[in-house]
């Protein structure tokens, strides 16, 4: 039997007091003023104190009623005990007020609750504005006035009548006052600030939300300090001072969590996850937006799950991520129907809209913005409708329809200037100067740009700031204006690096490919410039927009540690992995029965998992880069980065542009500037040599590439060691075929081979090795759950990683032994390692590189694939990682950050350096290169080795040279050699 109801029985039983039996029941005002004034009468201040306990009737209006009844002796009894936050002043109230109007105000306020009650907003106006409530406009006065006027600002909000609606709230926050009634006063402004936002009153709203904070102060009520200390934090933003808005909102935040109410609290994260998005800082925003939607939907609270919803839409919109965002925004359009609410059905639907318009998806992206247009017309709401015609324009240009485009886009500038929407004009604005410039209408562009510059000057808006400055840079690029399109991409750059700060790995990689463009136009303009200036800026532009992700995670890398080896945190992991493997098995069973019904819904609980296990992911790395407080990291200068390269090296970055093909040589005495080749020449000899099956590279296309990246270069004879950071493509191309002299070694950015310097660490001792996995016989999940086609059947066995792992390892895992749980235990048996060997299958997801992975045996407790989210839970203390599988390089091909894969994770986990390969290596060729490769590099005996781009520069030329029994050369085909890259430190 349930406690509650055993618990009623039982008061049954006994017989339930009296005081307990009113707590149950509510009163009405009028049969509370009854019970008080016997209570009074008879001196019973025992039943008037329990009377004053209760919260059903407002002890302001029993005091009221009283007074009607021209009881005073009784409401000055009642008021005396009924002392608290919400009654400071009502003992007070009740001796000395008279209002000769109250007994009419009070039939009034009756029948204003009534129509309120349903709903019925437009009826409620007409009653409060006949003569049923005289003088209410002038000057209400007492509770029932108060309440009356205050009644009249909901009324009028409902109606779409902001400007009346804020002096409503206004006149009643000034009655309240005037008898000390604090929390009504609170309220009042509160809503009266709302009302000034909405109209784009930003200081007006400013002056009612400091008011209502101050009156919430006075009355120390910590749930209003909450809630009015967040609002100010929003005008704060709006009148750009930032550091300020952002003190208030976490003050309002330590209040919630202090009060410990999950619902106000999920409010205020979502109010402070709006606030950190217009501050660009992406990170604490999906950190909020997290939190919150944990809350709602523990709560089981729709209306608070689907503005959670629809605050992740928009950040997965901005970290590229549209399917995501997609999925949120059809989620929280779904709750708005279900609750029939119109404002949120309209946000839902031009939300979907935006996102499809993204997807490309047009037509369907239309008729969204139709239907919410649609309702927005029929609510009179011309603020949303300006802002829906700005959405629907954008459909318009991407479907080519231009002249429908500009005549939204100038219905809805006309609305928001009318309607005094400052950031939905600068919005509008951009996007006419924007379609302009593509138009190459040069003055008509920078006309438009200019005037949302101006607005936005005032407004928090950073990624809108951003891309006006990008779109302004350009105009100057189509009107020749070299220096001022490079400056403005400068502004534009320096914006967007801070909007990439704090977020996850991948959704800073996401974030910064939708603004690959700033730096395409300033590498353009800047191979413009004369000579003196050339080098500098290309520099700043080649370096700034690479890599940003991975310099953060060095630079946090501590704090990750902290978050992450913390135990709610590893039990958390663990318990996403354990959900992981579960439904990867539930996929294998699936397959083995052969049911496309039950295989597709494994599919789909497997990515639902997947998904839920990355998000997971990069919440921690979120938390920790918050943790850190890390400043964004900022590419080294020249001088720097020559300062760390040896007398023999040159460091070689790598950009393509639209047009061109870009590439800067940095020694320590000279820097240069090349501009290539045109930039389609480059990648279609790129993909000409490459071949996800080595054996069908074609070695004439060797030389063709070399022609177009290396002989330009004109690199000094006495290089010995180039350093190559790649772009794009150009991260898969393997360059010991094009500097066959030179050693070769792969850098993320040369600020990021600076960082790796500064942190290497003393010399590891042993190598760490694994090898010979057993598959066994089961069907492999790969194929539907990873590769998708790339492998099928089962993974077969690599017997000769047994004699690689036998000849290079001190500690080996093999066979059996070479699990994820043996690899995680024998890791951690030492400071620091040598070498981790794994010579196993790699696995590549370029769609999702968190789950790329490394096959190793699996056992009882999980399914035997490494992946990228798993070594994120691990520390690899190596001096190098080799992984000594197909495809190990490869990964998910971002245009700024790189390559995301599985060489980057072990990047992160502490590795300085990694070897991997670029394609499906040979078994046997591959390990006659590992054993030489050791035998140069940590030779045996305590002597000194070569450095690893030395190393494997050797290994590479013994496989190439090798020859059997009858002198043949068995391996000269660069499929066998050539694969092998070295990514980090070459030393």
């Amino acid at each position: 039997m349930p406690r509650t109801l055993l618990a009623v029985l039982l008061l049954l039983l006994v017989g339930m007091p009296a005081a307990a039996e009113e707590k149950r029941k509510p009163l009405t005002v009028e049969q509370a003023s009854e019970r008080v004034l016997a209570a009074a009468n008879a001196k019973d201040n025992a039943a008037l104190r329990a009377l004053a306990g209760r919260d059903d009737p407002d002890p302001w209006i029993v005091v009221e009623l009283l007074l009607v009844k021209q009881h005073r002796a009784a409401a000055v009894a009642f008021a005396q005990v009924a002392r608290g936050a919400a009654t400071e002043a009502l003992a007070r109230y009740a001796e000395t007020h008279r209002d000769p109007l109250r007994r009419q105000r009070l039939k009034a306020l009756e029948k204003l609750n009534a129509a309120l009650g349903v709903g019925a907003w437009a009826q409620a106006l007409a009653g409060l504005e006949a003569k049923d409530a005289p003088g209410l406009a002038d000057s209400p006065t007492g509770v029932a006035g108060t309440r009356l006027v205050f009644g009249r600002g909901l009324a009028l909000r409902e109606l779409d009548r902001p400007g009346e609606s804020e002096a409503a709230f206004r006149l009643a926050a000034e009655s309240a006052l005037s008898i000390g009634w604090l929390t009504r006063a609170t309220l009042a402004l509160h809503r009266a600030g709302r009302q000034a936002h909405a109209t784009g009153d930003r200081k007006g709203a400013h002056a009612h939300w400091v008011r209502a904070h101050q009156t919430s102060q006075r009355l120390g009520d910590l749930e209003l300090q909450a809630m009015t200390l967040s609002n100010v934090g929003v005008a704060l933003l709006d009148l750009g001072r930032s550091a300020e808005a952002r003190t208030a909102i976490e003050s309002a935040l330590g209040i919630r969590r202090q009060l410990a109410r999950p619902l106000a609290l999920g409010e205020n994260l979502v109010n402070a996850a709006a606030v950190y998005q217009r501050m660009g800082a992406y990170g604490r925003a999906l950190l909020a937006l997290d939190e919150a939607h944990a809350l709602a939907t523990r709560a089981e609270d729709p209306a608070l799950r689907a503005t959670v919803l629809l605050g992740l839409g928009s950040m997965k919109l901005l970290v590229r991520e549209p399917h995501a965002a997609l999925g949120h925004f059809q989620a929280a359009l779904a709750i708005a129907r279900a609750r029939q609410d119109p404002a949120g059905m309209v946000r839902g639907l031009q939300d979907v809209g935006a996102c499809l318009a993204t997807l490309r998806r047009l037509k369907e992206a239309l008729d969204y913005y139709e239907r919410a247009l649609l309702i927005l017309r029929t609510r009179s709401d011309e603020r949303a409708v300006g802002r829906a015609l700005t959405g629907m324009a954008g459909v318009y240009v991407r479907m080519g329809r231009r002249a429908e485009a500009v005549d939204a886009f100038d219905e809805a500038l006309a609305i928001q200037q009318r309607t005094g929407d400052p950031a939905g004009a600068a919005l509008t604005l951009f996007r006419l100067g924007a379609l302009h410039g593509e138009a190459r209408e040069h003055a008509q562009a920078r006309a438009a740009l200019v005037r949302s510059q101006a607005i936005l000057d005032d407004l928090p808006k950073p990624e809108l700031q951003m891309r006006v400055h990008w779109a302004l840079a350009g105009v100057h690029y189509g009107l020749r204006e070299w220096r001022l399109c490079v400056d403005r991409c400068r502004k534009a750059e320096e914006i967007a690096a801070g909007l990439l700060t704090e977020l996850g790995d991948q959704e800073a990689s996401g974030a910064a490919d939708n603004w690959t463009g700033v730096f395409d136009t300033a590498l353009r303009a800047a191979t413009r410039l004369p000579p003196e200036e050339r080098a500098t800026e290309l520099w700043h532009f080649l370096e700034s927009g690479r890599a940003h992700a991975l310099r953060e995670a060095i630079q946090a890398r501590g704090a990750l540690e902290e978050t992450l080896f913390a135990g709610d945190t590893r039990d958390e992991l663990a318990a996403k992995r354990n959900a992981e493997a579960r439904a990867m098995a539930a996929l294998r069973a699936a397959r083995a029965r052969q049911r496309r019904a039950a295989i597709r819904a494994a599919r789909l609980a497997l990515d639902a998992v997947r998904a839920d296990r990355a998000g997971l992911v990069a919440r921690i790395q979120r938390t920790a880069k918050a943790g850190a407080a890390l400043a964004y990291p900022r590419p080294a200068g020249l001088a720097v980065i020559q300062g760390q390269l040896g007398p023999h090296e040159a460091l070689v970055l790598y950009g393509l542009t639209e047009r061109d093909a870009v590439a800067m040589v940095l020694t320590r005495k000279a820097v240069r500037p090349v501009t290539l080749a045109r930039s389609e020449r480059v990648v279609a000899a790129a993909r000409a040599l490459l071949s996800d099956d080595g054996l069908a590279i074609d070695p004439t296309a060797i030389v063709p590439l070399r022609k177009l990246l290396i002989d330009p270069l004109q690199l000094p004879s006495d290089v010995r060691r180039v350093l190559v950071s790649p772009t794009r493509i150009l991260g898969y191309v393997p360059f010991a075929l094009l500097l066959p002299d030179r050693e070769t070694a792969f850098v993320p950015s040369g600020t990021t081979y600076g960082l790796l310097h500064g942190q290497a660490e003393a010399r590891g001792v042993g190598v760490l090795g694994l090898g010979d996995p057993v598959y066994g016989k089961q069907p492999s999940p790969v194929r539907s759950a990873l590769l998708r086609g790339s492998l099928g059947g089962t993974l077969p066995r690599l017997p000769a990683t047994r004699k690689e792992i036998e000849a290079v390892a001190d500690v080996r895992l093999l066979g059996a032994q070479a699990t994820e749980a043996g690899l995680e235990a024998a890791l951690s048996k030492r400071t620091r390692w040598r070498a981790l060997h794994l010579a196993c299958h790699g696995l590549i997801d370029a769609e999702r590189p968190l789950f790329s992975a490394l096959a190793l045996t699996p056992d009882a407790g999980d399914d035997g694939l490494l992946t990228c989210a798993d070594l994120f839970g691990l520390r690899v203390f190596a001096d190098l990682v080799t992984l000594s599988a197909c495809d190990t390089a490869k990964g998910r091909l971002y245009r700024t950050e790189g390559i995301l894969g599985l060489t980057r994770a072990f990047m992160f986990a502490g590795a300085p350096r990694v070897m991997c390969s670029l394609w499906k290596v040979d078994d046997e060729a591959t390990q006659a290169l590992m054993i030489k490769f050791y035998e140069l590099w940590n030779p045996k005996g305590g002597k000194q080795g070569l450095g690893a781009a030395a190393a494997l520069k050797k290994a590479q030329e013994h496989v190439r040279e090798f020859r059997d029994k009858a002198g043949n050369q068995k391996w000269n085909h660069p499929y066998y050699w050539a694969a092998w890259v070295l990514w980090g430190l070459p030393e």
